[in-house]
């Protein structure tokens, strides 16, 4: 018997929730203009890196690695890296690195609610230390694809959702994986872009994409229609 688990998370804004004595609404608020200014501050590095200004784009990505404390887009360490490298000083690109990891290990340590997320963060980032000095490929779409515009900061209402078809050459190998699916979703609550952006198994990419075609939102999160917003969907293979 094969059994597929979907999983939809809002886990840092919920735990952040959990772990502080303010009332829900203030905490909401807080944390949105938060994430608000660190996801604008990311985008910026990112635009600045895109143009090959290395010099900026690590004085940005140094700064911002200092601000995001909740760990939000955990790819500025790869771009810092990368930086280090384009100027000549490879070895403060691994550096950055082992800095990375630390702290996510130290923010997974503190955060149980968060996990399943944070383990996978880690494993990826784990993976682009030992193939450094490779810059990863799916970073580059990143830098090509996502312009800034905000995060949900509320639990984004599901109204239809479809979980995947498992791939039978993973469910025959016996292999198990999950897929991180990025989405922009209009006003109207549909996905009008979706693309992964980290995969434990290039298999399970087509299966999660088409599945989140099916997806439906409610349109007005946060009473503020006519907006698109990015979302990340998690979606975990396997077989029991």
């Amino acid at each position: 018997m094969t059994k597929l688990s979907l999983y939809i998370y809002v886990a840092l804004l919920t735990s952040l929730i959990l772990f502080n004595g303010c009332s829900a609404s203030n905490e909401i608020t807080r944390w949105s203009i938060y994430y608000q200014t660190i996801n604008k501050d990311f985008s910026d590095a990112c635009l600045t890196f895109s143009k090959n200004d290395y010099l900026l784009a690590k004085e940005k990505f140094t700064m911002y690695n200092k601000e995001d404390t909740t760990i939000v887009n955990f790819e500025s360490f790869a771009f810092l890296a990368e930086c280090y490298r384009q100027l000549g000083n490879q070895d403060s690109g691994k550096i950055v690195y082992k800095a990375g990891l630390i702290k996510l290990e130290s923010w997974g340590n503190n955060n149980s609610a968060i996990k399943d997320i944070n383990d996978f963060r880690l494993d990826t980032l784990k993976i682009w230390d030992k193939n450094y000095p490779e810059f990863p490929n799916n970073l580059n779409n990143l830098i090509n694809k996502v312009e800034f515009i905000p995060q949900y900061y509320d639990e984004p209402v599901v109204i239809h959702a479809e979980a995947p078809i498992y791939p039978e050459q993973a469910r025959k190998g016996h292999i198990e994986g999950e897929v991180f699916v990025k989405i922009l979703i209009n006003s109207d609550g549909l996905p009008i872009q979706k693309f992964v952006i980290i995969t434990s198994n290039k298999m399970f990419n087509e299966a999660s994409i088409e599945a989140v075609k099916a997806f439906k939102f409610s349109s007005h999160i946060n009473n503020k229609a006519n907006e698109s917003w990015w979302y990340v969907i998690p979606f975990r293979f396997r077989l029991n």
